[in-house]
């Protein structure tokens, strides 16, 4: 584009000074000093004409540079111009803005984009940079602080001043649970907080979940499923109890004084009694589940205890094969806490394997987690939704009370307890903190 333009000012130059030089002699043949001065005056006219030119080319350029600066697409430079060379760099210069314009509105299209699949996080999403201003904060996050819009954290002073607090000091790595009063309403977050680097800027993102709505969603869940089974126990003893009573009101004196109607209604005392035993011994139960004792910690040879747990499990089903992958380790814990969940899981697991081929408990402890296999078959998945369900169970003479009261204990030993079955493999899984 330049050499156009060189050309045309060397050619316009040329056909100056030889138009000058020829037109000079004509005239005036003898006044050598007159062509002299009047082709310098031609040369510094030209010279001012290129220099006119190239400034004007650079001007053009630093405006469209600081139009693009500026995010300004609706600059637009003629090309329909006397000198080709100007026309073509305007034109240029147009279709160059064109595409930038296209850059842009792409760019915008895709941040909208990207910014409603964050919006439909149910994790608070939060970017805040050095200075403490918050770059991003997704529709949860607002939601959670009842805030149209959030720029700085001075806007949580009227939401929380903790969580202010929190938001400001938290690093990346960081990670927290913490109870905070949202107008006059307690909720349980969990905050989370990892480095990212955009446009040379150090920022930190943070992850809020309300931990408080999931809680509340699993008490309501639990405590639909204890009083169904709880109505469940309660009505099957009831109803007989109801029933004999009913048959016995109506029972006269002339009736009692009759030895098969006196022995029947005994026989129906009889089974109230029974039935009240049992709800009674049921009551009793259920209170194991609230008055767990407070946990002895003690250093102890978790090998020696697996040994003894499979002993007594060898007594209680003979014909299964043990296999102990537990090395010489010590842990901290109640014994016989962990002694009595342990137990209740190998019997469980021999129950289990009545009817299957080559029977086999398998019992391994790696980094910090214990876990008893049986290769029984596989638990439905109906029946793990209830496993740790206080009363639930799916023997005929269970009292379903074993696994929710192991799973009580392990809570107590600030341990957690899960269970997998699949692929006819079930492992429970005690993971100690």
């Amino acid at each position: 584009m330049f050499k156009n333009v060189k050309f045309e000012i060397i050619a316009w130059l040329v056909g100056l000074i030889s138009a000058s030089i020829i037109a000079t002699i004509k005239l005036y043949p003898h006044h050598y000093i007159l062509l002299i001065c009047f082709i310098l005056g031609i040369i510094t006219l030209s010279v001012w004409r290129f220099l006119y030119l190239f400034d004007e080319g650079n001007r053009k350029l630093s405006y469209f540079i600081n139009s693009v600066r500026n995010k300004d697409t609706t600059l637009n430079f003629p090309d329909d111009l006397p000198i080709k060379s100007s026309g073509q760099l305007n034109k240029a210069l147009n279709q160059l803005n064109q595409m930038l314009k296209k850059i842009q509105m792409d760019s915008v299209a895709e941040e909208h984009y990207l910014q409603a699949i964050i919006d439909q996080s149910p994790t608070g999403l939060m970017v805040r940079d050095e200075q403490q201003k918050i770059i991003l904060a997704n529709k949860s996050v607002r939601d959670l602080c009842k805030l149209p819009s959030i720029y700085h954290l001075n806007q949580f002073d009227r939401v929380s001043a903790r969580l202010k607090q929190i938001v400001a000091n938290i690093t990346p790595g960081d990670s927290k649970l913490e109870n905070i009063t949202i107008y006059q309403q307690k909720q349980q977050l969990s905050f989370q907080a990892s480095a990212i680097r955009m446009r040379q800027r150090d920022l930190t993102l943070i992850s809020i979940r309300n931990l408080q709505v999931e809680l509340d969603e699993k008490e309501i869940e639990s405590w639909v499923k204890l009083i169904r089974v709880l109505t469940h126990e309660i009505m099957n003893s009831l109803a007989p109890i109801t029933s004999i009573s009913q048959t016995l009101s109506n029972l006269s004196d002339q009736d009692i004084s009759d030895e098969k109607k006196l022995s029947k209604a005994q026989k129906g005392l009889k089974v109230i009694n029974n039935q009240a035993e049992g709800l009674i011994q049921f009551v009793n139960t259920y209170r194991s589940l609230t008055q767990i004792p407070t946990p002895k910690l003690e250093s102890f040879n978790l090998k020696e205890e697996v040994e003894q747990w499979v002993a007594l499990g060898k007594e209680y089903c003979p014909d299964i094969v043990f296999n102990i992958q537990v090395k010489e380790v010590q842990i901290t814990s109640d014994k016989q806490m962990l002694s009595r969940v342990c137990t209740n899981l190998i019997k469980n697991a021999c129950e289990a394997l009545k009817n299957t081929p080559s029977p086999q408990v398998v019992i391994v402890y790696k980094q910090g987690k214990l876990s008893i296999s049986n290769n029984g078959p596989q638990i439905e998945d109906e029946v793990l939704e209830n496993i740790w369900v206080p009363f639930f169970t799916t023997k005929n003479n269970g009292s379903g009370i074993g696994l929710s009261l192991c799973k009580q204990i392990i809570k107590k030993l600030n341990a957690t307890i899960s269970v997998i079955s699949n692929n006819d493999i079930t492992t429970f899984s005690i993971q100690f903190n």
